[in-house]
């Protein structure tokens, strides 16, 4: 990593354009070290990316850091808020390959679950204790600058984030459109039973997400029950994530909708359209549907490797398959312990 004085002099980073153009991605947020890291990317090291961290970006991009603080300082006011949306989405959803899709369109610059974005969602727990929330907003609304930058003024950036409990501060910040792309819960729980890593993950996360929201200011819908299994776990994820988004939708300035992982799997050009009309974006009427097909026949995050919705509902289903029974207790405790909601609010979207 690059100290901030030799990493500009090699790079010729001058922070007053800063927001002239994405080559420079805001990576890696540490408020604890008043850091922001930077990373230098082309147009197509953001296409090539399925997540913009150090998995998705290439081994010898430059890195280089500033302070926050004084980054703070030196971007110019904007004078009006970056051309926003988001894809919202509740994980395992296909919400990649739907991102890859509105590349179609020359009007959207899609944004791969930020990093940086990330950080900050998690660093929020810290928030009256390790800093000040002025602090957090602050650092969001640089980021947000940062990750609005396109490469003309006629693009819309995408933000697929993986930040849920952020979703309101981020609606607040703009009336950015947004689209959820979501799946049933028992499609949620069985990708979480198909490996051993997302299993672990989600007792943490659900942890992690209880101590955020408190931070936040923010409701946790539900009791804590004493102790949790990773589908049951599984089951709360899905239904906070969820009971947040159908929270926002009620919010007069938000603009969005539900789509249903299956639908795109089913439809992709019926999905796609209104998509494109929420963004105001053009996007190739005729070729429209090649254009999908040829997405749609990719894995999202391999594109190197042939894929299909068929293919996709397999796996799924041998995920619930096997892990059937633990799948249908989680599901059985998780309507008795949230009760009938549980059931309906997919129902509902």
């Amino acid at each position: 990593m690059s100290s901030s004085a030799t990493a500009s002099e090699v790079l010729d980073v001058d922070l007053d354009g800063l927001l002239e153009t994405p080559t420079h991605f805001p990576l890696r947020l540490a408020l604890a070290e008043d850091l922001l890291t930077f990373v230098q990317l082309k147009r197509l090291d953001y296409r090539r990316a399925s997540f913009l961290d150090p998995r998705g970006l290439p081994d010898d991009a430059l890195t280089w850091q500033t302070r926050l603080s004084e980054l703070h300082h030196a971007l110019p006011t904007l004078e009006r808020p970056p051309r926003l949306a988001y894809l919202f989405h509740t994980g395992f959803c296909c919400s990649t390959l739907l991102s890859r899709c509105a590349e179609i369109s020359p009007a959207v610059f899609a944004l791969r679950e930020p990093m940086s974005l990330h950080n900050l969602e998690v660093q929020w727990a810290g928030a009256g204790r390790d800093w000040s929330r002025a602090e957090c907003y602050a650092a969001l609304t640089t980021l947000l600058a940062l990750l609005g930058r396109t490469w003309s003024e006629r693009q819309t950036a995408l933000i697929k984030a993986d930040c849920t409990l952020l979703v309101p501060t981020l609606l607040e910040y703009s009336s950015a459109p947004y689209v959820v792309l979501y799946c049933p819960a028992p499609d949620f729980v069985a990708a979480v039973m198909s490996c051993k890593a997302r299993r672990a993950w989600s007792i943490g996360r659900l942890r992690q997400m209880i101590e955020i929201a408190r931070a936040l200011g923010s409701c946790v819908p539900f009791e804590i029950p004493a102790q949790l299994n990773a589908p049951e776990a599984a089951c709360l994820i899905w239904w906070w994530q969820m009971w947040i988004f159908r929270e926002a939708q009620k919010k007069e300035r938000a603009r969005g909708y539900f789509l249903a992982a299956e639908a795109l799997l089913h439809d992709p050009v019926a999905s796609l359209r209104p998509l494109f009309g929420l963004l105001a974006a053009a996007y190739p009427a005729g070729g429209l549907g090649v254009m999908a097909a040829r997405v749609m026949s990719r894995d999202a995050k391999t594109p190197t490797q042939l894929a299909s919705a068929a293919s996709r509902r397999e796996k799924l289903a041998a995920a619930a398959s096997v892990h059937a029974e633990q799948i249908d207790l989680a599901l059985q405790w998780a309507s008795r312990w949230i009760g009938a909601d549980f059931q309906m609010i997919g129902r509902e979207s």
